[in-house]
């Protein structure tokens, strides 16, 4: 994980410890629990675009996205985001 961050802004520590602070910051306030529920994301598995698979051992769904069923023009932002 931390290699996507370095890989992200060029291999320079401090942009990248930067990023790092501001993602881990961002996925507090939206993910405050760890995980989404699945009803927060029931529009997308309505459509066949995410499938919860059941738990991991800590109790938290897994879902697998399925990209080539993501249509730009028909989609909820929020929805999305939480998604991902």
């Amino acid at each position: 994980m931390l290699r996507r961050f370095l890989r992200a802004r060029s291999y320079n520590i401090d942009k990248s410890h930067k990023f790092l602070l501001q993602h881990l910051k961002w996925r507090r306030e939206f993910v405050p629990n760890g995980s989404i529920n699945p009803s927060d994301v029931q529009n997308e598995v309505k459509k066949e675009k995410l499938c919860i698979q059941g738990f991991d051992k800590a109790g938290r769904p897994i879902g697998v996205i399925l990209a080539n069923r993501h249509h730009a023009y028909n989609r909820d932002l929020e929805e999305l985001k939480r998604m991902n």
